[in-house]
């Protein structure tokens, strides 16, 4: 063999698989820094990115015939959740929405295979290490944030920190699955400055969780670290439920004091530098006492209790001496006291849960599509409330891929949870043993509090939920050999097809992308009344024809400037762009509202009117709709009686005055938890002076 030959197979040999996990490791830090992949266009680049490792993957293990599907029975739960969202995107009330969504769930997809792979080649550890280094920075940044020594926009909402997620639920949902794996990896390491550096990230990790304030995270995390003690962790339980509870005693402490003395003063840091000097103290004594030979027999903890016992008194004394109860309310943990069954955030997640079973009795089996709530949920709401996701990441499975959706996302829990009961009866490795419990308790955490918030609605947090399931599959595959039935992947022309779908998949996810940068463009071009918004939007049209919300742009700003120029024929440009919208999304109100608006100001009366009153009926509770109807029935009976056509303008001055008691009998069907409930801010649907000066004019031309 040539030198060069010899050179070129050791550099697909030794780097090839090197640069491939680099990427994959770029990619995953990277994912909390892009507000979670919350927005689609963060979302699609995803897409294509783990679509190209995905094919890197195939390329280079069909050839080593190491890669391998339907070796596990998460496999099967997976493509069988694939196979439903797609089915049930052929029937979704938004198909751009839906196809959207599974692009996403296929991306989470690729992600698990790529971490089972690793994980199975014994490279669980550096990808677990670069989830808390990212998970850290992601918590340090909230923390400068509200030290107001860094400034990022929206990092801090209302008092509470959000980093660079934008939502502190969802940061805290996730800082709790980076505390879990933090504390893992910081109880196994055996190096001394790893193990310091680790446990001064959980306390900056566990102080920002606390200043999330997030009342949910604050009730789950007690269960996790619950289930995380009481699992298979011989030879490290002791040394876990120590080091746990001396980081949970530092960072309250500190925390009655950062989050209530002059927090957003870059001085307030000091209380932060303080916990840092507590965290790596306390990690040099333990090595200095505890750690010899790094060897932890239960002897070596003998004096524990007592000291603990003394810590947890000291930190009693140090809470009375500086405020007590008051510091306790205002340290982080203030919304603590809201937390009951009957207080307003409970019940408005019930009531979303209630109305979204509704829309599932309506579509059983498929449900409607991704994105099916945003657009459904204001026809079937019981009372005004905005909420463009259910709060609870079962649900909106079940809303969007119906019972089977469920049922195959629920399999996935299962088949998880069955492997990790095989895989503890059958690793011998303590270590390795620990590593997976803290995977599944990372899973557990995220599932748990996606039962009362949205947060797998970011990409981000989905990502790393997958990943931990990818860590099970790969211990699953080193350890059980998988089952009976599998497919290789090294037939070429399994391959090539799987190529191929890989690049159709890329091709859509990347001209979504592009459509999306147009469309905000054109967006951006509305707002300000700009004469590109119509370019713009067509050129995002021309990379994605099914992107409805595109179509009414435009209809919306021929409408616009139409109206503003007194001209017909101006509006009449937009009549078809609405057309188009209301039919790729027809359960959409405004899209409805917009072209009966059009319809009525090119001279089709009666259908413009029937279009604004099917957005009435798509949008409960909606007092603009009200208004809007009320306007149009007016408009048209006038323009009817001055052509003296009287029988064609009494149907609608009839519906005029009728309103009112629409009205009424609309706010009579609100059930009083639904008052209760009604959308703070807003008034409850009445007769507004709108509606009353429109059936004054009526009652003038009855007259």
């Amino acid at each position: 063999m040539s030198k060069k030959k010899q050179k070129q197979h050791k550099f697909n040999k030794v780097t090839e698989p090197e640069l491939l996990l680099g990427l994959l490791m770029v990619f995953l830090f990277c994912l909390p820094f892009f507000k979670g992949l919350f927005f689609e266009k963060e979302l699609l680049a995803a897409n294509i990115i783990s679509a190209v490792m995905m094919i890197i993957l195939l390329y280079r293990d069909s050839r080593e015939r190491k890669l391998e599907l339907f070796k596990s029975p998460v496999d099967y739960a997976w493509i069988g959740f694939i196979v439903i969202y797609i089915a049930a995107t052929i029937g979704a009330v938004n198909i751009r929405e839906s196809l959207v969504e599974t692009l996403g769930i296929i991306n989470y997809f690729f992600i698990f295979i790529l971490i089972s792979y690793y994980a199975s080649k014994g490279k669980i550890n550096i990808l677990l290490k670069n989830l808390f280094l990212s998970g850290t920075i992601v918590a340090l940044t909230g923390l400068l944030s509200a030290s107001n020594i860094i400034r990022l926009e929206y990092a801090i909402v209302d008092g509470r920190i959000t980093s660079t997620l934008q939502y502190p639920n969802t940061l805290a949902a996730y800082l709790m699955a980076i505390m879990v794996i933090g504390i893992g990896l910081m109880v196994t390491e055996q190096r001394f400055k790893y193990r310091l550096l680790m446990a001064m990230g959980n306390f900056i990790v566990i102080l920002t969780f606390i200043g999330t304030k997030s009342r949910g995270g604050l009730l789950v995390l007690p269960l996790i670290l619950l289930i995380l003690i009481v699992g298979p962790l011989k030879g490290y339980r002791m040394r876990l439920i120590v080091k746990s509870l001396l980081l949970l005693i530092v960072s309250v402490l500190i925390s009655l004091k950062y989050y209530t003395d002059n927090i957003y003063q870059p001085d307030s840091i000091i209380w932060v530098l303080t916990g840092l000097f507590a965290v790596a103290l306390i990690e040099v004594i333990s090595y200095k006492v505890m750690a010899k030979k790094h060897e932890f027999s239960q002897r070596k903890y003998k004096y524990v209790p007592a000291i603990l016992i003394c810590l947890v008194i000291s930190a009693g004394l140090f809470f009375v001496i500086q405020g007590g109860g008051h510091n306790l309310k205002s340290g982080g943990f203030e919304r603590l006291g809201d937390i009951s069954l009957s207080s307003r955030n409970v019940q408005e997640r019930i009531v979303f849960v209630k109305d979204a079973i509704e829309i599932v009795k309506e579509n059983p089996l498929l449900g409607v599509g991704g994105g099916g709530w945003e657009i459904l949920y204001r026809q079937y709401r019981s009372h005004l409330y905005i909420a463009a996701l259910i709060h609870n990441h079962f649900a909106q499975i079940w809303v969007e891929a119906g019972t089977l959706g469920l049922a195959a996302f629920l399999a996935l829990w299962i088949t998880m949870f069955y492997m990790v009961a095989k895989l503890v009866r059958r690793m011998d490795n303590p270590e390795e043993k620990m590593i997976l419990w803290v995977c599944f308790c990372a899973a557990i955490a995220l599932g748990m509090h996606s039962l009362i918030d949205f947060n797998l609605s970011f990409g981000a947090i989905s990502i790393i939920l997958w990943s931990m399931f990818g860590v099970v599959r790969g211990n699953y595959e080193s350890y059980l050999k998988g089952t009976k039935f599998v497919i290789p992947m090294n037939s070429k022309g399994l391959v090539y097809t799987l190529t191929g779908m890989m690049a159709v998949y890329i091709l859509i996810s990347g001209s979504f992308f592009i459509s999306n940068r147009y469309g905000q463009l054109g967006m951006e071009e509305l707002a300000k009344g700009g004469n590109a918004t119509s370019t713009y939007f067509e050129k995002a049209i021309m990379f994605n024809p099914l992107a409805d919300k595109y179509y009414n742009g435009v209809a919306a700003y021929w409408y616009g400037k139409g109206a503003a120029s007194n001209s017909r024929t101006v509006i009449k440009k937009g009549l078809e762009f609405s057309e188009r919208a209301v039919a790729l999304s027809p359960m959409t109100p405004e899209y409805h509202k917009l072209y009966g608006m059009i319809l009525l100001a090119v001279g089709d009366l009666d259908k413009g009117v029937t279009e604004i009153e099917r957005s009435g009926q798509l949008a409960k509770y909606d007092q603009q709709s009200y208004d809007s109807l009320s306007s149009a029935y007016l408009l048209v009976a006038q323009h009817y009686l001055e052509k003296g056509e009287d029988a064609k303008a009494e149907p609608y001055l009839i519906k005029l005055q009728e309103i009112p008691d629409a009205i009424n009998k609309e706010m009579a069907a609100v059930p009083d938890l639904g008052r209760k409930l009604w959308r703070p801010g807003a008034d409850f649907l009445k007769v507004t002076p709108i509606i009353e000066k429109n059936i004054s004019e009526a009652e003038k031309i009855n007259s």
